[in-house]
């Protein structure tokens, strides 16, 4: 594994050349081209910027609404496999009618909520900043 430059200081570096040097040089649908490419680098880098904190977070939340015991993995790869066990538990138990249940889901709507929000800040950071003003999401 390779230390510097990291997958984000490599992103941040085709990002720079996109927006401050191709993207003028470039005309028309490869313009539009380049763009499209900048805005996927500035998504993926805003993923990789909170990915840890974001899958521990939803860790945390699954343990409460499916009433886990479980610890969190150490390495993140197998806490990343962890949060889809218990995502494949909570569809199974959504498709049982569990969400039929009052109690149920307004818990589940209460974990949903603050993960669509996060998911809405990687993909349109504006946006998820006006819906957090809206929504007291904050």
């Amino acid at each position: 594994m390779q230390d510097r430059p990291t997958k984000l200081e490599l992103l941040q570096g085709v990002e720079y050349f996109l927006t401050d040097d191709a993207i003028e040089k470039l005309e028309g649908s490869t313009k539009f081209k380049a763009r499209v490419a900048a805005n996927a680098v500035r998504m993926v880098m805003r993923e990789l910027e909170g990915e840890q904190s974001d899958v521990r977070q939803e860790f945390d939340s699954l343990k409460q609404l499916l009433f886990h015991a479980a610890e969190p993995k150490r390495e993140f790869s197998d806490l990343r496999d962890q949060v889809e066990e218990m995502n494949t538990e909570l569809a199974r138990l959504i498709r049982s009618g569990k969400a039929e249940e009052p109690e149920f889901l307004r818990r589940l709507i209460d974990h949903l909520k603050p993960i669509a929000h996060r998911k809405l800040a990687v993909n349109n950071p504006k946006m998820a900043t006006m819906v957090a003003d809206e929504y007291g999401l904050r």
